[in-house]
């Protein structure tokens, strides 16, 4: 796997993991978001593999961080639109996204890529999401070949 390259970041492969049956977390591929100016680290994104009830309903396939000091610059956004022709590579189609539905940043980083809003679905107790506080989950969808990157917006999206 090569490191992915857009037009501001770096996103280095950072650890692969196989899957913890006994834990049920599935595959997964982590990667750092670095600035290239200077690459700092300004984050992270992971992409799970699979297609099971828990990733497509409350985990999702792809999870990102951004440091709070670098959030509103749509980094979030760069790094999704890179990240999720990785994550179809991989099998993964199609590609769904979750987030707080009060994580109104996420919500937009989803928009940004082209990710079809499905509705907001109840997190189950029991469930690993359920066990850390959240209790609703906006899911998105990204249809196969419809992820939009920097070209597809209006100047200075990134």
């Amino acid at each position: 796997m090569n490191d992915l390259v857009t037009r501001n970041l770096f996103l280095v492969l950072e650890e692969q993991h196989p899957a913890t049956t006994c834990k049920g977390f599935p595959p997964s591929y982590r990667f750092a978001i670095l600035i290239r100016e200077t690459s700092e680290r300004i984050g992270q994104i992971t992409v799970r593999v699979g297609n099971d009830a828990i990733l497509r309903e409350y985990a999702g396939h792809i999870s990102y961080e951004i440091v709070p000091e670098h959030r509103g610059n749509r980094f979030a956004a760069e790094a999704c639109a890179a990240i999720i022709p990785f994550a179809e590579s991989l099998g993964i189609h199609p590609v769904r996204v979750t987030c707080d539905p009060e994580n109104l940043g996420s919500a937009r980083t989803c928009e940004l890529c082209g990710g079809v809003l499905l509705g907001i679905v109840a997190v189950p107790p029991g469930n690993y999401a359920y066990e850390n506080g959240a209790r609703l989950k906006l899911q998105y969808e990204f249809p196969r070949g419809t992820c939009r990157t920097q070209e597809d917006h209006e100047p200075g999206w990134a």
